[in-house]
């Protein structure tokens, strides 16, 4: 493993910037903020650990994967007031339909209460941002009370500013979601699956276009279901990345990632990866905006070298405006990680979403979304999943209504569907939701 010196940082970092949320919880004042507020959206790293799955943009989770269900209630309004405010309280409450809570093969539908509570923070100071958007949604079963959980999502951000040309971010986040791995047996309980990152990165432009970036990450994934990608597994790492910034906007930076980690339960020992990608960023001065990263994934395990793999990987998040009222969000990643189950082995898969986007009004947006996913499970002949393919798609049809700057109601219809090669984890299911919202 490689000295624990960059993960302690790492901690001491976050916690600063939590102690710094705090502080600017208790300043802020949200009728005078000190400057026009910069967008809501949170500074997100330059990138993302390609052996971790990472959402394709931040809250809401639009583009999560289709093998993971959030609840509606997480999605919190986006923020659309003239004067933004530094500090935004939310809380939600609504209710569910849902034809097939265990995501079985035999069906067992119920009524689901969702209750919880969030905010969001940003607040700049000077050439400082500090940033920190949080949820924390419950959902309570009517008859399948053994499937209460709650799913707790938050991201905490400081970018500082040395000088104008040498900036940076300390960053902590979470994502919680229930993950679907083995929801097709049936059984009468939740598996929660939890991603964490703690970075630190700083980035210099020093003129003439010319970019420069490193950073020092560490990344928890911790699964309910061992026979999950990546189900239980540290990573730290490393990395560098330069390149250049066209007069378009256009950047295009090359970067190389050295991390090592290891595995929580089981005897593979620790393992060194390495990553080379091509970073593409478009920033939105015309009708699109690209955010890509096409690489390659290299892993090498210590003590058991049937558990090596290496692969293409990436991701692309696109937004095309094609009117006033109208635009296009498209999301497309493959992903290669570690099987932690009986033998071990590997875990592929692809990911598309596409979902236009219809400001039916001044207070109104209805939006359609389609995702397939594709999983496919490269592990050893004696493992439970072996020669196991999941196809899974999701299609859903929501309305977003905010009559107020304070008030909000969401109302959506999802069909769920995987096919698989194992019959017993196919299913099918309807979720239907109404979900009422203030912000104060």
């Amino acid at each position: 493993m490689m000295p624990r010196t960059p993960h302690t940082i790492l901690r001491a970092a976050s916690l600063s910037v939590a102690l710094a949320g705090l502080h600017a919880l208790v300043q802020a004042q949200p009728a005078q903020p000190t400057q026009p507020a910069t967008p809501a959206t949170p500074s997100a790293p330059s990138s993302t650990t390609p052996s971790t799955p990472s959402p394709a943009q931040p809250w809401p989770y639009e583009a999560r994967p289709a093998a993971q269900d959030l609840p509606a209630g997480a999605m919190p309004l986006p923020a659309t007031d003239d004067t933004p405010r530094p500090l935004v309280w939310r809380v939600f409450a609504g209710a569910e339909r849902d034809t097939n809570v265990l995501r079985a093969s035999q069906a067992q539908s119920d009524r689901i209460g969702l209750f919880g509570a969030g905010v969001r923070l940003d607040k700049s100071y000077s050439l400082q941002r500090l940033v920190l958007d949080a949820d924390l949604t419950a959902r309570r079963f009517d008859r399948h009370d053994a499937l209460d959980h709650e799913l707790l999502n938050y991201r905490a951000a400081w970018d500082f500013a040395v000088t104008p040309r040498l900036r940076g971010t300390v960053s902590t986040q979470q994502e919680q979601v229930r993950d679907l791995t083995d929801a097709g047996a049936g059984l009468m309980r939740v598996d929660r699956r939890t991603e964490r990152r703690h970075l630190l990165e700083a980035r210099l432009e020093p003129g003439g276009g010319w970019l420069s970036e490193a950073g020092v990450e560490h990344a928890r994934v911790r699964s309910d279901e061992r026979r999950a990608i990546d189900a239980d597994v540290d990573v730290d790492s490393l990395r560098v990345a330069g390149g250049y910034e066209f007069p378009s906007g256009l950047r295009l930076l090359g970067q190389l990632r050295r991390g090592t980690g290891d595995y929580r339960d089981t005897s593979a020992g620790d393992f060194k990866e390495t990553g080379l990608d091509l970073l593409l960023r478009a920033a939105r001065r015309s009708a699109l905006s690209l955010d890509a990263r096409l690489g390659h994934l290299r892993r090498r395990h210590d003590a058991d070298g049937l558990r090596d793999f290496d692969g293409p990987v990436g991701e692309a998040n696109l937004v095309w405006q094609a009117a006033s009222k109208t635009r296009l969000e498209l999301h497309a990643a493959r992903e290669l990680g570690h099987y932690g189950a009986d033998g071990g082995g590997r875990v592929k898969a692809w990911r598309l979403a596409l979902a236009p986007v219809w400001e039916a009004g001044a207070h109104t947006t209805v939006t359609l979304r389609h995702a397939h996913e594709r999983q496919d499970w490269e592990v050893a002949p004696t493992a439970p999943d072996a020669g196991r393919e999941d196809r899974l798609r999701s299609t859903s049809l929501s309305l977003q209504w905010r009559p107020r700057a304070w008030l909000g109601l969401d109302a959506q219809v999802r069909a769920l569907r995987r096919d698989s090669s194992l019959t017993a984890n196919r299913f099918r299911a309807t979720v239907t939701s109404l979900v009422a919202r203030l912000n104060f």
